[in-house]
This record gives structure tokens, C-alpha cells and sequence, in this order.
């Protein structure tokens, strides 16, 4: 892995609003981060034709219907009149979530050597 892949893939899971993304996307869909360091989350990420239009590394997403919110919730305030997205929203933009981007980086890493490995075999 080059140390500038490294670097878009580790950008991608330090930013609160990818975070939010990835956390409130639904079941089934991918969080995708590409060469130039978009971020794509849908059903359809990672089944591009063109090799080279494919991102460097994609994960499914864990959809927000199976988190568990409490750990969200703790600690803001109105939370209770507070929608799951708007909770993850807040949280992501104001809370301490270092650990779910480490998290979150870590995955990506995870998947992006695996990708590659499995490439070197298949080619």
C-alpha cells in the first residue's frame, strides 16, 4: 500500500461527515472511497465496470436500523425528541467519536489489503 492510498483511505475515516454517512446509511449499502478521495456510499459502490472507476477499498455499511443508539444517545441533550439520524448527526458533529473513526479507518485497511492480496492471486 502506498503511503498516499494510506493517506486517502485514513482521510476518508477522520471526517465527521463521512462518519455520518457510513453510520446512518441503510442495510446492504457500501461505503466506497475512491482514488481522488471521494466518498460514495450506495448499493451499487464497488460494481463499477471499468477497474479503474472502482474505488480503492469499499465496506458494507452496518445500516442504522442495527446500532446501538444508547451509546449515541448518552450525554445529549433533547436527545429523546431526537430522530436516529439527527442523533447520529449531532454526534458525529459534536461528540467524541475518535474511537469510531479509528474504527472506522482500521476496517477500511482491513478490506483494502485483503482487496489487494486477492488480486495477486486471482491475476
Amino acid at each position: 500500500m502506498s503511503s498516499a492510498e494510506k493517506d486517502i483511505i485514513w482521510g476518508a475515516a477522520f471526517d465527521a461527515g463521512n462518519l455520518y454517512r457510513y453510520l446512518s446509511a441503510p442495510y446492504g449499502a457500501r461505503f466506497g472511497v475512491y482514488a481522488g478521495g471521494a466518498v460514495l456510499v450506495g448499493g451499487d459502490v464497488g460494481n463499477e465496470i471499468a477497474e479503474d472507476e472502482r474505488p480503492l477499498v469499499w465496506v458494507n455499511c452496518p445500516g442504522i436500523g442495527n446500532l446501538d443508539m444508547s451509546w449515541y444517545r448518552e450525554g445529549l441533550e433533547g436527545e429523546e425528541c431526537m430522530t436516529d439520524e439527527q442523533v447520529l448527526q449531532e454526534s458525529c458533529d459534536n461528540g467524541d467519536v475518535h474511537t469510531d473513526m479509528v474504527w472506522l479507518g482500521d476496517k477500511l485497511l482491513e478490506a483494502y489489503v485483503d482487496t489487494v492480496l486477492r488480486r495477486r492471486t486471482e491475476g
